[in-house]
């Protein structure tokens, strides 16, 4: 009778614990990874191309290469192509400058049209200026002027530029010149922020400028993050 009692406990034990465990033991769900998507600048992005500062022994103040142009721009904004070295010249656009252009960035678009960005010397002292000019007149089809230096290299979205000047950046409209909209007082007199901007990179989501370093002042770069259709600053 106690070994058939023991045998009735032993079972019963084995049974409370069985169940137990069961009933205790979580089971872990374990979700799975997504990766996150990483934010990369848009395609088809078109950047203009800077002429640079040329030899005086050359003629010219301002050449470079566009394509399979080469290009040679006077001192007052007078820009000759030509199609390979030693080919005669011919006039393709006249910049007008009062006294004196140093810094020029062109893109050709479409219907022998060029988007151009420049620097000049004028009797108020130096500005940045944007037009569009077809190779055909020598009027431009529309003009901005910002009486502001250092014009930044221009990005192309379509039918979108977006450009930078001194304490200011800005998206327009390429066809007509129209201020999309505008960021300015950037510009700070201390530490030297946002007095010369890269170009502007360009994802879905939102548009990146970012200034270059100020030797002796600032060694650090700064940021502006902004959207890209109302141009007002976002969170990081």
């Amino acid at each position: 009778m106690l070994h058939k009692l023991v045998f009735y406990v032993f079972v019963c034990s084995i049974t409370i614990s069985c169940g137990n465990s069961t009933a205790d033991s979580s089971v872990k769900i374990i979700a799975p990874k997504i990766a996150k998507q990483q934010n990369s600048i848009k395609a088809n992005l078109v950047y203009a191309t800077e002429i640079y500062k040329a030899k005086a022994s050359l003629g010219f103040y301002l050449t470079g290469r566009v394509g399979d142009s080469l290009l040679a721009c006077s001192q007052k904004g007078r820009i000759e192509l030509t199609d390979s070295v030693g080919s005669s010249k011919r006039l393709l656009i006249d910049l007008k400058a009062a006294y004196l252009v140093d810094k020029l960035f062109m893109l050709p678009r479409p219907n022998h049209k060029w988007f151009i960005c420049w620097q000049e010397t004028s009797m108020d002292g130096l500005r940045s200026c944007f037009a569009v000019f077809s190779s055909e007149y020598l009027k431009p089809d529309w003009k901005l002027v910002f009486m502001n230096p250092n014009p930044g290299r221009p990005v192309v979205d379509g039918t979108a530029a977006y450009i930078s000047t001194l304490g200011m950046v800005s998206k327009i409209l390429v066809e007509n010149g129209d201020v999309v909209w505008k960021m300015d007082s950037l510009f700070n007199t201390k530490k030297l922020q946002f007095q010369e901007i890269q170009s502007a990179q360009v994802y879905s989501n939102e548009i990146i400028f970012i200034d270059f370093t100020a030797p002796g002042i600032r060694d650090y770069r700064d940021s502006l993050i902004l959207d890209p259709i109302t141009g007002q600053r976002k969170n990081k």
